[in-house]
């Protein structure tokens, strides 16, 4: 009897113990526990037709702090909310998130346990431990009516396989490997808008190409609205096909001579390929959408438009000085760059005020710039065959142009900002 009670009583203890452990292991999400060839099922894969909305999510060690960005389809355009309806423009960009979950093949299941979410960086940012560590960036997929589509956490590379990544879908534990396109998790504005501001020239003929002068003025104004110059400058090519500059220097007033000090002297040629470059693409930090009636008055420019609906720029350092040349003209806060193109259309960068503070944490100084462009016949030789039709372009090119730039002031960095406005010394070839 003895030895029967005990075999008992252990088999009691083992059975106890065994329901002790599953009472106590944690709990696992199992809602779905397929090994699957795709990561979403017939029935919860859609197409990028059917998105409406994408909110990317991520958790910025640097500041300790999340951050998101979201864009979605309002008419037709992918437009962001957060920056004044802005339209996300980078158009690649956008494809490749809308495609980015959609037919994904599963390369591998790494794990069905959530106790290596934060091992392979796949929590959600809800779920930050006291470590910190282990947050993933979380891609929301939005549908007609608000419904959820698909709600997918991105975590870490495998070693030296930085093309795929490891995943799983919100609110089941598998973690998956699959490729994938890491630029789609940015939550940086830049990174979705197109900043080739000035779209000008073509694989045939470049956009350096066309470019027959540029005019380089750097002052500020004081408050009495007065210029106090630095220099300008007219950078252009001679008549041995050479890039000279011309410079006027300002007098003890800071203004300037009507003559240049300097005539087509040999420009350096690193200056002028950094200006042009930074003409041809920008890093665009924000924007600011300009007050309805200034708006429409720079796209379709009129010189019966009261100078006082223009009074709204003053803030960003933009201030209206008269109507010339079928265009509003204005001074700006810190300078500006014209570029005048050999088919008859100038345009001018105005550079204004300091508009925040940009980078991570608030690192580094922010400017305004506003574009607008004008016709100027005068580009075009009158001895030119079909000149007419040369100019009827420029026409149409500087009326299309005014209208796309009319609502926007944009914000760019203060190293850009340096680049199309550098000090005067900058032009001066160096000696060999």
């Amino acid at each position: 009897m003895k030895s029967t009670a005990t075999t008992l009583l252990m088999a009691l203890l083992a059975t106890a113990s065994m329901l002790a452990a599953w009472y106590y292991y944690p709990t696992l999400e199992v809602q779905d526990v397929t090994v699957r060839e795709k990561l979403l099922t017939d029935e919860q894969a859609f197409e990028p037709r059917d998105v409406q909305k994408v909110r990317i999510e991520s958790f910025d060690s640097n500041t300790n702090s999340p951050s998101q960005f979201d864009f979605e389809l309002d008419r037709g355009s992918w437009v962001i909310r957060d920056h004044e309806n802005y339209t996300a423009n980078n158009n690649s960009r956008v494809s490749d998130a809308l495609s980015a979950i959609g037919d994904k093949q599963v390369l591998e299941v790494v794990s069905s346990n959530k106790n290596d979410h934060e091992e392979y960086g796949v929590l959600e940012i809800s779920e930050i431990g006291s470590s910190g560590l282990g947050i993933g960036t979380v891609m929301t997929f939005e549908g007609r009516n608000e419904k959820r589509l698909a709600k997918l956490i991105v975590g870490t590379s495998p070693e030296g396989k930085p093309d795929q990544r490891y995943v799983r879908l919100a609110g089941q534990p598998q973690i998956y490997v699959v490729e994938f396109n890491p630029d789609v998790l940015t939550t940086k504005f830049s990174d979705w808008v197109d900043g080739e501001l000035i779209k000008v020239g073509s694989e045939e003929t470049p956009f350096p190409e066309l470019i027959k002068y540029i005019d380089v003025d750097l002052y500020y104004r004081d408050q009495e609205g007065d210029k106090k110059y630095n220099y300008r400058a007219r950078i252009e090519l001679n008549d041995k096909n050479e890039w000279v500059y011309s410079l006027w220097q300002p007098d003890d007033s800071k203004k300037l001579a009507e003559d240049p000090n300097l005539v087509e002297q040999l420009v350096n040629q690193g200056t002028l390929a950094s200006l042009v470059q930074q003409v041809m693409l920008f890093e665009i930090k924000d924007v600011d959408r300009k007050q309805e009636t200034a708006a429409l008055d720079l796209a379709n420019p009129k010189e019966s438009q009261p100078a006082s609906h223009f009074d709204s720029l003053a803030k960003s350092g933009f201030f209206h000085k008269g109507f010339q040349d079928g265009q509003h003209q204005f001074d700006a806060a810190a300078g500006s760059v014209t570029i005048a193109f050999r088919f008859g259309m100038e345009v001018e960068v105005h550079v204004g005020n300091i508009s925040g503070m940009g980078g991570v944490g608030g690192s580094g100084i922010n400017r305004a710039i506003m574009l607008n462009a004008e016709l100027n016949p005068e580009l075009v030789p009158k001895d030119v065959d079909g000149r007419e039709q040369v100019l009827g372009f420029a026409e149409n090119e500087t009326r299309a142009f005014n209208q796309l730039h009319a609502d926007w002031i944009y914000e760019v960095a203060d190293e850009a900002v340096s680049r199309l406005l550098p000090p005067a010394t900058a032009w001066v070839k160096p000696e060999r």
